[in-house]
């Protein structure tokens, strides 16, 4: 879909909400971005001794922790796009617009 233009768009309470909460949601997949690998080397270091920890690195799968981790660009994507699109089912006009222009991709500019 080509991005269009919308001017002069008033947002409701429940707009402002659902902003609110997609701006939430990527704070909370920020912080899971660095908790992740941290919760996985606390794992293998804290209160562990040298052969215990080099057990511990020999049996964690990183290459899952990294796929893990580069997916969550995707999941804020998609928890984007479905509270987008139930903002565009609950409006009409430009506020519609505007919601179904962020669940296509469209970016604020």
């Amino acid at each position: 879909m080509k991005c269009t233009s919308i001017h002069s768009v008033t947002f409701n309470q429940e707009s402002v909400e659902a902003i609110r909460e997609i701006r939430r949601k990527r704070q909370l997949l920020n912080s899971l971005a660095v908790v992740m690998p941290v919760g996985a080397m606390t794992n293998i270091f804290l209160g562990n001794g040298a052969l215990k920890s080099a057990y511990n690195i020999s049996q964690t799968d990183f290459t899952t922790l990294a796929k893990a981790i580069h997916g969550l660009p995707a999941i804020h994507r998609k928890v984007i796009r479905d509270i987008a699109a139930m903002q565009a089912l609950s409006h009409s006009g430009k506020e519609s617009l505007f919601w179904r222009g962020v669940t296509d991709g469209c970016s604020i500019q």
